[in-house]
């Protein structure tokens, strides 16, 4: 009896997963085509009924997963700051020299960048779109980052191997440079992104007399 209640309990968790990964699908594929229709149209111009033609589906089908046009946005704005935050925070705590960690995050957070350069062109063009709350959480990501970013800088000042005044200031300067690149990466006809990640990691030491 035991082991027929536990085979079941496994059946029920692993359907309930399948579930959830399939509702997840669902959603990136959502999220997915309405960030190229906002890319392309604008936040204010773009709706939910383009969105669904896109999709080739109806439109309760995108109310399931989302119940706004605002929400698709939040979580569009959301996941590439994000995502870029928990490349760059990763980099900065892993092991190694101040020097080799800055290096190591200012070319994997660049590359992000330039990898969703959509969802990044969305966030700062749309920002004004967003609901205070949820632009406030992720403005303290951001300066979270600051933060990490800052006490690496003033590790490397104490082991000697920075010269830096201001950390904050200089780290609040990084994350900015790195940010802005998404409005003059152009994907064809330029420099690669791995280029451009890596002169944005020698502009970053050099920043820091490294």
């Amino acid at each position: 009896m035991n082991a027929t209640s536990d085979t079941n309990d496994s059946l029920r968790r692993s359907r309930m997963s399948m579930e959830e990964d399939l509702r997840q699908v669902r959603r990136d594929h959502i999220v997915s085509q309405a960030i190229e229709l906002f890319y392309e149209r604008g936040y204010s111009r773009a709706t939910l009924d383009a969105l669904a033609k896109n999709l080739g589906v109806a439109k309760p089908f995108i109310y399931n997963h989302f119940k706004s046009k605002e929400s698709i946005l939040i979580e569009i704005c959301e996941r590439g700051v994000v995502n870029a935050l928990l490349v760059a925070d990763k980099a900065i705590l892993s092991d190694g020299s101040p020097t080799e960690r800055l290096r190591n995050m200012i070319q994997k957070f660049t590359l992000v960048v330039l990898e969703h350069q959509q969802n990044v062109t969305i966030y700062f063009r749309e920002v004004k779109n967003l609901p205070q709350s949820d632009l406030d959480r992720i403005q303290l990501q951001r300066a979270d980052l600051d933060r990490k970013l800052a006490s690496l800088l003033v590790e490397g000042v104490d082991c000697g191997q920075f010269k830096v005044e201001d950390p904050q200031l200089a780290a609040i300067a990084m994350r900015g440079m790195v940010s802005w690149a998404y409005t003059w990466f152009q994907p064809v006809n330029g420099p690669s992104k791995s280029d451009i990640s890596t002169k944005m990691a020698e502009l970053a030491l050099s920043m820091v007399k490294a």
